[in-house]
């Protein structure tokens, strides 16, 4: 399926709704929940009240495709809108500059997916386990800032606490919502089609809302009164354009 052919509007107000409306275009019989249909409400109101996601499940369960349909429902202008990390790229990039890169998603909700699979880390010559360090970064960003981070990973919490330490471990019991993935992989049945692009409306800032209601109240005002209808840019976009205007000016200067 390609996206630049196919753009779709999503049909519900409702996450959950859009969830299963578009995961049967993704996928053909839809999400399969392996019997277990409470799993999937229970990670989307978690996602929802916007709290911090800790998904574990063996390969092929449908722990990073969850995420995958998420991030392309969501609007990219709302609050529950997330980033993808890859685990392994973070290591490699923390090999180059260090704790410095944490900083580069610390006003962000993150999703690390497949957590276990990245390689230790190296900084001047000593081993680093990154996500011990990275774990620990977003868990105070979590307290302090209601940060949100979303994990995948195959590995159990014994094997967590072997590989992270067991500190870790509890800071992770603390921090989320904890979902366990069971069943047989969905990757032998072959069943994905693509991912169509999703037409995500404009949301409107306060100012243009309020704006845009009061002149379509005139506008119908002056159509009953057979009045010329005045222009309908907001004074911020008149603005806008002075300005734009104005740098233009100054760039041919």
């Amino acid at each position: 399926m390609n996206e630049s052919i196919q753009r779709i509007d999503l049909p519900y107000e409702n996450l959950i709704q859009n969830f299963i409306w578009y995961a049967d275009k993704c996928l053909e019989g839809g999400f399969i929940d392996n019997g277990n249909p409470l799993l999937l409400k229970d990670i989307i109101k978690a996602f929802e009240d916007k709290q911090s996601i800790w998904i574990c499940g063996s390969n092929g369960t449908g722990k990073s495709m969850i995420f995958e349909i998420l991030k392309r429902i969501v609007h990219p202008q709302s609050e529950l809108r997330f980033r993808n990390r890859n685990v392994l790229d973070t290591v490699l990039d923390f090999n180059l500059r260090g704790h410095e890169c944490f900083r580069d998603d610390d006003k962000l909700n993150v999703l690390y997916d497949d957590l276990g699979t990245e390689d230790i880390g190296y900084r001047y010559g000593e081993k680093v386990e990154v996500f011990e360090k990275l774990l620990q970064f977003r868990y105070d960003k979590w307290r302090n800032e209601g940060l949100r981070t979303f994990i995948t990973t195959n590995l159990t919490f014994d094997e967590i606490m072997k590989r992270y330490g067991s500190r870790c471990r509890d800071r992770i019991r603390e921090q989320f919502v904890q979902i366990i993935l069971t069943g047989e992989s969905k990757r032998r049945l072959k069943n994905f089609k693509g991912f169509p692009s999703i037409n995500h409306k404009t949301i409107l800032s306060k100012e243009d809302a309020e704006w845009k209601k009061n002149y379509q109240a005139h506008k119908l005002k002056c159509m009953n009164n057979k009045q010329v209808i005045p222009n309908s840019k907001t004074l911020g976009q008149k603005l806008r354009e002075s300005l734009d205007s104005l740098i233009v000016m100054n760039n041919k200067t």
